[in-house]
């Protein structure tokens, strides 16, 4: 009994959809990253910086052991800018924050089309303050008040998890978060990228 082309095409279709992915299919994503900056509840600042997240970008490795277990790698790193109040009346400063972190832990393939996550690692923001003199007295230099640039920095621990979706053999959908508990701040960010297999 002779087999249609018909019933070879879709039995040779049928295989294909079924079997896992490759041994070794690592995954490179990068993405977009939130950052949402909590202070102490003790800070009373009336500045606008408080209410503006950093944004910036994320880096993803998924380096597969096997078909199943994974090592992944991550790193993020955001920004923001804004304003704080000053020591004089109606004076405000400019801040600039920044936040990095760097994560690893493990990957678990749950079927061809999802991935989990999940890492722990290091998490470091770095201020940096521009503010004009209190003492309002004025230098020769076309009038201008002197302004002083300090850095503060701060760390501590972060842990992430996440999922990656599969739609295509190829590419790879990220979502994940991650959350920093610092020595004085809290950091929390969300993160969406886009990743490939190879």
């Amino acid at each position: 009994m002779k087999i249609s082309l018909f019933k070879k095409i879709a039995f040779i279709a049928v295989i294909v959809l079924t079997l896992p992915p490759p041994l070794h299919a690592n995954t490179l994503s990068l993405g977009y990253a939130q950052t949402h900056f909590k202070p102490p509840s003790s800070t009373n600042d009336k500045g606008d910086i408080n209410n503006k997240k950093g944004q910036g970008i994320n880096a993803r490795l998924n380096y597969m052991v096997d078909n199943d277990w994974g090592i992944i790698t991550a790193l993020t790193y955001t920004q923001r800018e804004g304003k704080t109040e000053g020591n004089s009346v109606g004076k405000q400063n400019r801040v600039t924050q920044t936040y990095g972190s760097l994560s690893v832990g493990p990957s678990y393939r749950f079927s061809h089309f999802l991935s989990v996550y999940s890492s722990v690692g290091i998490a470091v923001t770095n201020s940096y303050l521009e503010q004009e003199n209190s003492g309002g007295r004025r230098q020769n230099n076309g009038g201008k008040k002197r302004r002083y640039t300090s850095k503060e920095n701060d760390w501590g621990g972060v842990a992430s998890a996440g999922l990656q979706f599969t739609p295509s053999d190829k590419w790879v959908i990220d979502i994940g978060y991650e959350y920093a508990q610092l020595r004085d701040n809290r950091a929390a960010s969300w993160i969406a990228g886009v990743g490939y297999h190879f």
